[in-house]
């Protein structure tokens, strides 16, 4: 939510997550004012936007940036490995890179490591595909013969044709 110098009006608000729990660790704003959100999310549905990683674990790490007024994604994607991780923080360093702070550790895994990475965020392509999910629940889950499913994206041309294992 954003609230005026008052706190006593929202001038907007948000919802980020998917099917499950998600939990934002950190909130930090780059030179324009967007937005830059990041922690952690169980959901197979978590909404990525030209990711630079889109596999997801049991519990991954969640970075995003939404515009000043909360009303666009500008870029969401999962963060880790194979383990849970969390994305702790992540802060603009002003020449247009993140700087990100996170961990595996866990309460069943306190041995766990902490990782801190520069991430160089490319321009978005023309065309992209961020996911494939099923059409009526919106979860990214393995697709199934017959199953209705829809393309996340953004620049398909009016002809496009999206191909699963060669068939249109």
């Amino acid at each position: 939510m954003k609230w005026d110098s008052s706190l006593s009006q929202i001038l907007a608000a948000t919802l980020i997550g998917g099917d499950a729990p998600s939990a934002v660790q950190s909130l930090a704003l780059d030179a324009s004012g967007n937005v830059i959100v990041s922690g952690s999310s169980n959901a197979k549905g978590f909404p990525t936007l030209a990711p630079f990683q889109s596999s997801f674990s049991g519990r991954s790490g969640v970075i995003a940036e939404l515009d000043a007024n909360l009303s666009h994604l500008l870029f969401s994607t999962y963060v880790g490995d194979t383990r849970p991780f969390d994305a702790h923080v992540t802060i603009p360093d002003g020449s247009g890179n993140l700087l990100m702070a996170g961990s595996t550790t866990t309460a069943s895994d306190p041995s766990g490591v902490v990782y801190v990475n520069q991430i160089a965020l490319a321009p978005a392509p023309a065309a992209r595909l961020d996911s494939v999910v099923n059409f009526a629940s919106r979860l990214a889950s393995p697709m199934c013969p017959g199953e209705a499913i829809a393309a996340v994206g953004s620049g398909f041309g009016a002809d496009a044709q999206l191909m699963v294992d060669g068939t249109a």
